[in-house]
């Protein structure tokens, strides 16, 4: 799992929390 994987507001519906996320809107994508 992603290091974003337990926050739900940082695939893309809002601004992500998670560090590497520059604020623009991100994509969901599957993290194994």
């Amino acid at each position: 799992a992603g290091p974003w994987s337990a926050d739900p507001r940082s695939l893309g519906l809002e601004k992500g929390t998670h560090p590497g996320h520059d604020g623009r809107p991100r994509v969901a994508r599957p993290v194994v």
